[in-house]
């Protein structure tokens, strides 16, 4: 029964899709003076750029921003969460223009160099999707982030070694209108420059840890072999999903909505599309829409 479901939910999430689509320029743009507010966490992946490998865990805080420098410390994980080699004591880093950061740091066996590019999501999806979904704009309660930083680490001694990584920084939390997607989801997928690239996905999410909902898309391709990727997502009250995945060849970034957005209804539809980028660099453009498991 549940898979008659998803076709119709389907095509309910790409004509949402299209107005985010239409919309979404307009929706993230802010005053070209305006800094970033990046105080919190940025928790993601890394990957060291060969296909193949198993990704790991990035986790991180920033402890203080003023105007454009913020400064904060971290650490690199494996998938189950055991502390690795790459630890980093405290890092300095200048939001050099809104769309890009640069920094250096120390660890404990040496120092830290990195830049990242940089990019910020309001929380409305659009004021197209507001009047859809029949919501008002409500308040500004901050604006979520997702970078993308190249770690080069340069030890004291021994080899250096250059990380790729992609994290997020989670919409404010707001427990009373705060989407709830933690739970069993179930919906499908369909490549936008590439027809082959379809299927059905099962969307396994935990209860929001440090800000954010930890989780796995597990893809079932009609033309190829089924994958998991563990992935990150923030919701925000008035109804926008940012999601981070990272797997052995690529990551994808899922700019979405909820369906209903807040209040004490538990949301049951997420509709929006994803970015693709493998390791090799191609890329590809899409649909991804889930529905509650029932």
């Amino acid at each position: 029964m549940n898979r008659r479901i998803v076709p119709g939910m389907f095509c309910v999430g790409i004509l949402l899709c299209v107005v985010l689509l239409l919309a979404d320029g307009a929706s993230a743009s802010r005053p070209a003076d305006l800094v970033p507010s990046l105080v919190g966490t940025l928790d993601g992946f890394f990957q060291d750029g060969v296909p193949g490998d198993t990704p790991g865990l990035v986790r991180s805080d920033v402890t203080r921003q003023v105007n454009r420098r913020i400064e904060g410390s971290g650490m690199l994980l494996d998938l189950d969460s055991r502390v690795l080699f790459n630890t980093i004591n405290i890092f300095n880093a200048t939001v050099a223009r809104d769309d890009f950061v640069t920094g250096t740091g120390v660890t404990p066996t040496g120092r830290l160099v990195f830049q990242a590019a940089l990019e910020t999501y309001t929380p409305q999806p659009s004021v197209a999707f507001q009047t859809l979904l029949e919501a008002g704009l409500g308040s500004d309660a901050g604006n979520a982030a997702v970078m993308y930083p190249e770690l080069h680490f340069v030890p004291s001694r021994g080899a250096e070694n250059r990380l790729g990584a992609v994290l997020l920084h989670p919409f404010p939390v707001d427990d009373t209108d705060t989407p709830d997607l933690a739970g069993s989801w179930i919906g499908s997928f369909r490549s936008k420059s590439d027809p082959t690239f379809l299927g059905d996905l099962t969307v396994e999410i935990g209860p929001r840890y440090r800000g954010t909902f930890p989780g796995h898309l597990d893809f079932r391709p009609r033309s190829a072999d089924r994958f998991q990727w563990p992935f990150l997502a923030t919701a925000s009250g008035e109804g926008r999903v940012i999601m981070i995945a990272q797997g052995k060849t690529g990551r994808i970034l899922y700019d979405g909505v909820v369906i209903p957005a807040g209040g004490d209804s538990k949301p049951n539809f997420v509709g929006g599309f994803y970015r693709l980028i493998s390791i090799e660099g191609r890329s590809d453009f899409g649909a991804i829409n889930f529905s509650t498991f029932r």
